[in-house]
């Protein structure tokens, strides 16, 4: 048979394997949350990058439409009249805007 002394030796084992699982449980969740909270921050990231892509794209493309125009008024000596702020700019930057409240990076009362 078991002696007490052996009995209680397995029982301390046992315990200390037990509190050992559960710290490891503990741990393993804790890594998932970390995971998940990074995965979507890097989606959230590849989004803002391709926004700001998109962005790039059409400022170059105004850039050169402005530069063409330039040079057309500058061989022409022809001064047209332009509207730089377009009601599309408007609706960009309030997108823009919109979405730096909606992820928190501007409070919605300097925006208003």
């Amino acid at each position: 048979t078991i002696s007490h002394d052996q009995l209680s030796i397995i029982q301390q084992k046992e315990s200390v394997i037990e509190d050992l699982n559960k710290k490891y449980q503990q741990i393993s969740q804790e890594l998932d949350e970390n995971n998940k909270k990074h995965s979507e921050e890097i989606v959230q990231n590849e989004r803002m990058i391709t926004d700001q892509q998109k962005l790039i794209q059409n400022l170059q493309r105004e850039l050169m439409r402005l530069q063409k125009r330039l040079s057309k008024v500058e061989t022409e000596g022809v001064v047209q009249p332009s509207i730089m702020f377009t009601r599309l700019d408007a609706e960009r930057n309030e997108n823009v805007l919109k979405q730096a409240v909606d992820k928190g990076k501007l409070s919605e009362t300097t925006m208003s």
